[in-house]
């Protein structure tokens, strides 16, 4: 669920459209809901094409390494039960912190870059470089 979160802040920030960003403006009724989300496999395609390189890029590689184990503990709940009765291996529990580390780290870029704050995006870049032992290997630097 973080991983979704973050990858429609991170569209809504650099790829929606005026016009859906509009639909959620103003008041929201049962029977006149507002347009859907793409998928995330689309808002993740759209992010790739904003000019801006890396976030998709980033985004794009950490859903084709965990998207179906994600997708199971969210959905079909073997894995969660598996790893309930039998624990967590501990390789995986850290990759689980540094996942998370990292797409917290992403949020925190893009609120820096709303804010449009230089000290606050480079002090989030900062984070990232001195942090690296705690995040997952960098790939887009």
């Amino acid at each position: 669920m973080q991983f979704e979160s973050v990858v429609r802040m991170v569209w809504l920030h650099f790829s929606a459209p005026n016009s859906f960003i509009e639909s959620y403006a103003g008041s929201i009724f049962v029977d006149n809901p507002p347009k859907e989300f793409p998928s995330v496999a689309e808002m993740i395609a759209k992010i790739k094409k904003c000019g801006v390189k890396g976030p998709g890029e980033t985004l794009e590689e950490f859903k084709d390494i965990a998207w179906k184990g994600m997708n199971n503990h969210i959905h079909n709940g073997y894995l969660a039960l598996s790893r309930h009765v039998n624990s967590y291996p501990e390789k995986l529990v850290i990759q689980i912190i540094r996942n998370s580390n990292a797409l917290n780290l992403m949020a925190a870029m893009v609120l820096a870059r709303i804010k449009q704050s230089k000290d606050d995006v480079n002090f989030v870049k900062n984070l990232q470089l001195s942090y690296q032992d705690i995040m997952p290997e960098l790939r887009f630097n």
